[in-house]
């Protein structure tokens, strides 16, 4: 995979991607904080997004996951096709 220089916004490291809406409407764009702390290459997740995203672009529900970091609590978890631009 070729080397990428993602861009800053606010000073922050961000990560374009973009949803595809389930019923074939427009794609949405969304620039994703990067957190290059937040677990392993084995973590139970990739990136956090709004529920009602996932829910839009037809995420198919899988087990909840338990937190106890940061954000503590059982959160949804949502397979999502996702595209990265880059």
């Amino acid at each position: 995979m070729p080397h990428i220089d993602w861009p800053l916004r606010n000073g922050r490291p961000c990560v374009q991607v973009i949803l595809t809406l389930a019923q074939g409407g427009q794609p949405m764009v969304r620039h994703l904080l990067a957190d290059t702390g937040a677990g392993s290459l084995l973590s139970g997740f990739e990136f956090i997004l709004d529920e009602d995203d996932c829910l839009l672009s037809g995420g198919n529900p899988l087990q909840p996951i338990t937190l106890g970091g940061a954000y503590t609590g059982s959160f949804p978890v949502y397979l999502v096709p996702v595209q990265v631009p880059q």
